[in-house]
């Protein structure tokens, strides 16, 4: 799923924008920064459990072949576990997005633990990302190619498409 892998890069620069934010104790940019990233995950995370999740889940028992292939059990238990995830990233993101409203609009002494904190939520996110991307990497992003016809995999592809290019209103032009 190239789709979904150059995603995942895409979003690692805007992930390191956050520290950079955070570590210039500089409020409106940590926050704009936080926000970005916050949505753009939202909306790669929407694509996984709107397209890829339904799309493996759909897939019936007579079509899992060996050699390769994951088993039933495996495209029905992975989108629970990354869903799971998915709740962690989401949660944190929005503790330090609630963290960063309450921050004054200039660089304060006050904000150095606000910061902290946000810093460590971002950290936590970062550290749980980097395991979670690369189980979809090797593994579910596979599954695909190996369990869907050639139509189904481009109604697949497309339902992607449409929702990571669906940016919140506050993002648009």
């Amino acid at each position: 799923m190239n789709t979904l892998e150059n995603d995942h890069e895409s979003l690692g620069p805007l992930l390191d924008d956050c520290e950079r934010a955070l570590t210039a104790n500089d409020p409106a940019q940590a926050f704009t920064s936080v926000d970005l990233f916050w949505a753009r995950l939202a909306m790669h995370i929407r694509a996984e459990h709107l397209c890829l999740f339904p799309a493996l889940l759909n897939v019936s028992e007579d079509q899992f072949i060996a050699g390769g292939a994951p088993s039933h059990e495996q495209c029905r238990d992975a989108p629970a576990m990354l869903r799971d995830d998915h709740n962690f990233f989401m949660d944190s993101l929005a503790h330090a997005i609630k963290l960063l409203r309450e921050a004054p609009a200039n660089p304060a002494p006050t904000n150095a633990e606000l910061f902290k904190s946000v810093h460590k939520l971002i950290t936590a996110v970062r550290t749980r990302l980097e395991a979670h991307n690369q189980i979809e990497e090797e593994q579910v992003y596979r599954w695909p190619s190996q369990l869907l016809d050639n139509s189904e995999l481009a109604a697949l592809n497309e339902c992607m498409k449409r929702e990571l290019e669906n940016l919140p209103s506050r993002f648009r032009e």
